[in-house]
């Protein structure tokens, strides 16, 4: 009965793939059994592999700053293979898009080997990575990742959500790693649009009551633009020449 009970267990994360051989004898203290042979296969099955931002989980992004990094602390490993095949990166929730619906919010990054190739979707909101590069070199790549925001007035009170994923040669996907990114707007100037304004001509000498002269605030705000879209809360007029009429 007590021979029954024996098992066999493996805790090594890799273990050898050679078959075990256990062998089991009795003795009555005098004489040993026959030896009974038991083979043992090992079956080796593929851990997913693991992605870990030491880094903060969230940042803040400053309207008109340069592309700010993303996942600068991140690391990866995989117990059992040396090499990862594929990689997204995603803005899951873009806030910011153009008239058109084009995104005003990308990922970017740079190129650390020609192993590991980068394809652009969802007006590069969306970054998807294949290669054969082995672990060091996938990391490389993802620490590079930038976000940038070029709105002149960006969506503010929504964090942009950032995840990124890899999986190895085998398929298996890793755990997501999301990063939150907090956008600052920053107040542009309005702008008129040209240069300078010409005024309708005025007749002179005519009768004060039929010379109305011209709304010159009009004729400059026809041309004025605030990307922020904030109300206006002043106009001054500086440099008036006031030899040659009245204001």
């Amino acid at each position: 009965q007590v021979l029954r009970t024996l098992t066999y267990s493996n805790s090594a994360e890799e273990p050898n793939p050679l078959d075990r051989h256990i062998t089991v004898t009795v003795s009555d203290g005098r004489l040993d059994s026959a030896p009974v042979h038991v083979l043992v296969q090992i079956n080796l099955t593929n851990d997913a592999p693991v992605l870990v931002n030491a880094g903060v989980s969230t940042l803040t992004y400053v309207e008109d700053a340069s592309p700010m990094l993303i996942f600068l602390n991140l690391t990866a490993s995989d117990n059992d293979n040396f090499r990862l095949e594929r990689a997204v990166v995603e803005i899951t929730n873009v806030q910011d898009v153009d008239d058109a619906g084009v995104s005003q919010e990308r990922l970017t990054f740079t190129s650390v080997t020609s192993r590991i190739t980068a394809f652009r979707s969802n007006d590069s909101a969306r970054l998807t990575f294949a290669g054969n590069g082995d672990v060091a070199e996938w990391i490389a790549t993802l620490q590079t990742i930038r976000y940038h925001n070029l709105d002149q007035g960006p969506t503010t009170g929504v964090a942009r959500v950032i995840h990124v994923y890899v999986s190895d040669t085998q398929g298996a996907q890793s755990n997501v790693v999301s990063v939150a990114v907090s956008v600052t707007p920053v107040n542009d100037s309005p702008q008129v649009a040209i240069a300078s304004v010409t005024m309708p001509t005025i007749i002179e000498d005519i009768a004060d009551g039929d010379n109305i002269g011209v709304h010159v605030i009009s004729q400059v705000l026809a041309d004025l633009v605030d990307v922020d879209d904030d109300a206006l809360y002043g106009l001054a007029i500086s440099g008036i020449q006031t030899q040659n009429g009245t204001w």
